[in-house]
């Protein structure tokens, strides 16, 4: 599905403003030990481009400081969500992007997706990212297809 920015500006009123991410399988590999190919230019153009980008990410918040890092991302987020703050118990609460007036959410889970895009924002389901795929431009196509 392709969102043009028109498209973005008509649901929103305006250009979106809030980015946000998921971490494991999205910007990182499973494990958490490669950033996906790519990920750095990716946060590096949202940044330029003024966007607010939040990582929203079910791992634990000293396994996410962890790889937030040592992979060097640390710098691109305005602001962290990690298990502990919306689901502590580890129940399955999904990522309700409404609570931290977020636009758009790029997450590998279609659940979330789904439940973002039920509550009138904006999902965009992007492939898991396994460590070794070095050939992959999933997050530039995410950016290509929202025309971000």
């Amino acid at each position: 599905m392709h969102l043009m920015l028109d498209v973005l500006k008509n649901i929103f009123g305006r250009k979106p403003n809030a980015i946000v991410l998921d971490l494991d399988n999205t910007l990182a590999d499973d494990f958490g030990s490669e950033a996906r190919p790519q990920a750095m230019e990716f946060l590096q153009y949202l940044q330029k481009q003024d966007y607010r980008i939040i990582l929203w990410t079910n791992s634990s918040k000293d396994r996410a400081r962890e790889i937030i890092s040592r992979l060097k991302f640390r710098d691109y987020f305005v602001e962290t969500i990690y298990r502990e703050d919306y689901d502590p118990e580890n129940t399955g609460i999904y990522k309700d992007i409404r609570k931290i007036n977020g636009d758009v959410l790029i997450d590998d889970d279609p659940e979330e997706i789904r439940k973002n895009r039920a509550n009138g924002k904006v999902g965009y389901l992007i492939p898991s990212y396994r460590r070794g795929q070095l050939e992959d431009q999933e997050l530039f196509k995410a950016l290509d297809r929202l025309r971000l």
